[in-house]
């Protein structure tokens, strides 16, 4: 299974998808955890390992896809070429009616999203088991795979973003935040979901990969906690943890090209990110709750309300932990879960910070 969601507000397209792959048996380069610590498992008789990215930007149009990769990547192939030649839409109709057979078109689901000057577009295919091609309407959304928990309360999320005032980029990172905390408090990996999110917008006039994003994994009332960053650059996704201290590069080459070039060229960035201060969203993911806090830093050091973390040695071990330092309401909101009233049953809280700069004392934790 994977999940790739699709949605559209306001003339904008947005995509995010995770990069759980599923394997008759792992590779033997796989880890046993995620970069969020989910251990892979075979309760499907089969493993699942974090290593794709399943968002392939193609330069004119950008492709979420999940399914049966080998037919995915076949797909993809025929879509560049067609792209040449003609439109989007067209280009994408074509690529699916050429392919043979056409039965294993049924193994796969896949969206398309495109600048159109006016609005960004996007169409689905066989995004509701349908096998044809299908537009996504302004404010619904495509959701291909996952669990149904995941559908519905990720609408939920939209929903509630939607409506506010956040900018794109904005509400971009509060759903892959919201994506990325499912699986801190359920290891939906034996469900052949999750690892590291990967998130896009498409405007009216271009293919914008998400901002930069540390996310946090903290428990209440632990001083120490759990770090992981995930970046774009040149369609490739980088991701360090500070847990077993890693770094993981996803990337389809269709996109990226060859991928040693790739390491070469971007070599000391990728070594130098832990230390870098420099994000755009920290993101706080409270294990035993489903609480996801974010907080926009605009690449600052520090704002309102947090100093970003320093990176700390655990005594006696190899891995690497954060100290933080936040506002009391940044504090508060990752600890305080919300109660439905009428049920009394927790409910996933997502809050969300806007950036303001640095005036104040903070809370030390």
């Amino acid at each position: 299974m994977t999940f790739v969601l699709a949605w559209k507000h306001a003339k904008h397209v947005y995509l995010c998808a995770d990069s759980a792959v599923t394997y008759p048996s792992l590779p033997p380069d796989s880890d046993l955890t995620t970069a969020f610590g989910e251990n892979s498992g075979d309760s499907t008789n089969s493993l699942v390992d974090e290593r794709a990215m399943k968002l392939v930007n193609l330069g004119q149009a950008i492709v979420g896809l999940c399914g049966d990769y080998s037919i995915a990547r076949r797909v993809l192939l025929a879509l560049r070429d067609e792209l040449i030649h003609q439109p989007p839409k067209e280009a994408f109709s074509a690529a699916l009616r050429d392919y043979e057979p056409q039965d294993d078109l049924r193994k796969i689901k896949l969206v398309i999203a495109w600048p159109q000057g006016t609005e960004a577009v996007a169409c689905g295919y066989n995004a509701d088991g349908g096998g044809r091609i299908e537009d996504l309407e302004s404010d619904h959304a495509f959701r291909l795979s996952g669990t149904s928990m995941h559908r519905e309360l990720t609408i939920e999320a939209i929903a509630k973003v939607t409506k506010s005032a956040a900018t794109p980029a904005q509400q971009l990172a509060c759903i892959l935040s919201l994506l990325q905390s499912y699986g801190v408090n359920r290891n939906y990996l034996q469900e052949g979901i999750g690892g590291a999110y990967c998130g896009a917008v498409v405007t009216p006039s271009e293919i914008k990969w998400q901002g930069d994003i540390m996310y946090i994994i903290t428990q209440p009332g632990q001083y120490l906690t759990h770090a992981i960053t995930t970046r774009i650059r040149d369609n490739v996704l980088t991701v360090q943890t500070t847990i077993g201290s890693r770094t993981k590069v996803m990337a389809e080459l269709l996109s990226s090209g060859p991928l040693d070039d790739w390491l070469s060229e971007h070599k000391f960035e990728i070594e130098g990110v832990m230390s870098d201060y420099s994000f755009d969203f920290v993101s706080f993911l409270t294990a035993g709750y489903p609480i996801c806090t974010v907080v926009e830093m605009n690449g600052a050091e520090k704002s309102a309300d947090l100093r970003m973390p320093k990176v700390v040695a655990v005594l006696g071990s190899d891995e690497l932990q954060m100290e933080l330092e936040m506002s009391a309401r940044v504090r508060e909101a990752t600890v305080q879960p919300s109660i439905a009233e009428d049920s009394g049953t927790v409910r996933p809280k997502l809050t969300f910070f806007e950036f303001a700069p640095h005036q104040c004392e903070m809370t030390v934790r």
